[in-house]
């Protein structure tokens, strides 16, 4: 441990994939954060899952945007729930989205709603059903308009009567006419408040209730 520390950045950089791999969580742990932050992305993709969860939130903040963007599907889907949180919202939006996807319902409820406000529309697709029903009433309406409004069918279908109105109305208002005929159910529609629906417009209230058309 003591030697790792002792390297410099260059000589971290130097290390292969392979000896990346075999650093111990104790070397991982004691890699200074400047030294860190110099490692390539290939070498941070190189960590295992063990390393990886060895990392500490310290550590996991001060990661840059492409080493974040370089932890494969596997590495991401092991991140503590603490280690979700310690991802900052200049991070959070570099990651790319089969690395969402691969989130846990327990990883998405980790996600801060300052952080949940920073994904993008592709990021927000890309949570998975279980991921994105796990959300809490306070997380779903952090989520931006633009985000909200690139959610597919099979995620809206998965929310219950007491997250439909935790929707904010801008929210509401920014959703697609194909959103609001295709995603919502009989029951999901009837627990909509009469304050969201108001600011809608008539395109998208026929959309909601094409019945009444």
């Amino acid at each position: 441990t003591a030697q790792v520390v002792s390297l410099t950045s260059s000589q971290l950089v130097s290390l292969t994939t392979v000896q990346v791999g075999s650093l111990t969580t104790a070397q991982v742990v004691a890699i200074e954060t400047a030294d860190l932050q110099s490692l390539l992305t290939s070498q941070v993709a190189a960590f295992d899952t063990t390393q990886v969860l060895s990392l500490t939130t310290g550590e996991v903040e001060v990661l840059t945007t492409a080493q974040v963007a370089s932890l494969t599907t596997l590495q991401s889907r092991v991140l503590s729930t603490s280690q979700i949180v310690a991802l900052t919202t200049a991070q959070i939006p570099a990651l790319k989205t089969d690395q969402v996807a691969s989130f846990s319902t327990a990883q998405s409820v980790a996600l801060e709603t300052r952080d949940l406000g920073v994904l993008t529309s592709s990021q927000a697709s890309a949570l998975s059903t279980a991921a994105f029903a796990a959300l809490t009433t306070l997380q779903i309406p952090s989520l931006s308009t633009i985000a909200f409004s690139a959610l597919v069918t099979s995620q809206l279908l998965g929310l219950n009567t007491t997250q439909i109105l935790a929707i904010s109305t801008t929210q509401l208002v920014a959703m697609r006419t194909s959103q609001l005929r295709y995603g919502f159910s009989s029951s999901q529609i009837q627990a909509f408040s009469s304050a969201q629906q108001a600011p809608l417009s008539v395109a998208q209230l026929n959309a909601l209730y094409p019945q009444n058309r």
